[in-house]
């Protein structure tokens, strides 16, 4: 019956089948787990041994499926770059310009970084693999680099097109897209930092308003050099202003106290 069953190619293909199965749950679980260690613990004080407790696996299982606790970190940030395409998707099919489009992605990948913290903190290590944090010759690798490819060629179909469309004046759309995507992992890494949180909605904001002002074509910008009412509501539409209640009040009044203060001094001087 030994016999009969090895030559039995569905008995094989299915018994292949279920191995496959185990091996991806378990590699699963070991993300899943590793998932609330880096978000309990933070990276580098999880443990191998505390990943393996949570997944229900022997640590000799986790290093079956992951050679160091940074082919964890590396596979997971893999995952979160699926999960974050996920969040830009809707952005990038916009029916709106180019330009909107941009701010639209901006503000989904703000979104991203609030509701899913750890896989947000996952990309801003990937970020450092040429430090040597991760390993170079693994899938997760090769995957992390395609899906990075990927965006910043969404990134620059889209800055051409708003050049194209006279919303931006001309510019390199490459290192400019690679400027905007570095700049995004930096301000959401530097402002995840319990020591130096602020309001990341606002510093992104605050950033995009400065590029598309410093880069914008008469069609975006009014007279004045300030951005036209779309391009204002499509960064309030997708959350990219100041959500900290006190934020504007304090610019208000700190801007009408060095009214007042400037008025007398303007008087004094006519008056002298």
């Amino acid at each position: 019956m030994a016999a009969t069953r090895d030559k039995d190619p569905a008995a094989r293909a299915t018994s292949e089948d279920g191995h496959a199965l185990r091996v991806r749950r378990t590699r699963d679980r070991i993300l899943g787990a590793a998932t609330q260690a880096f978000g309990r613990d933070g990276y580098g004080a999880a443990t191998i041994d505390a990943i393996a407790a949570t997944a229900g696996v022997a640590p000799a299982s986790v290093y079956n499926h992951f050679a160091s606790k940074a082919g964890i970190a590396q596979a997971l940030a893999e995952r979160s770059l699926g999960v974050h395409d996920e969040y830009l998707a809707p952005a990038w099919a916009l029916d709106v310009s180019p330009l909107e489009r941009l701010i639209a992605a901006g503000g989904a990948t703000l979104a991203f970084a609030r509701e899913q913290p750890t896989l947000s903190a996952s990309i801003s290590l990937s970020f450092l693999g040429p430090l040597g944090l991760f390993p170079a010759d693994t899938p997760a690798a090769e995957a992390i680099a395609a899906r990075r490819r990927r965006q910043l060629e969404r990134i620059v179909a889209n800055l051409e097109a708003a050049v194209a469309s006279k919303e931006l004046r001309p510019l390199n759309a490459s290192a400019t897209s690679r400027f905007l995507m570095a700049s995004f992992a930096g301000v959401l890494t530097m402002e995840a930092h319990p020591a130096g949180a602020t309001d990341p909605a606002a510093t992104l904001g605050a950033g995009l308003r400065a590029m598309i002002q410093g880069l914008g074509a008469p069609a975006t910008l009014t007279g004045d050099g300030r951005l036209r009412a779309r391009y204002a509501r499509a960064l309030e539409r997708h959350g990219l202003v100041a959500t900290h209640p006190e934020t504007r009040p304090v610019r208000r009044r700190a801007s009408a106290s060095v009214t007042r203060a400037a008025r007398p001094t303007r008087r004094k001087r006519e008056a002298s």
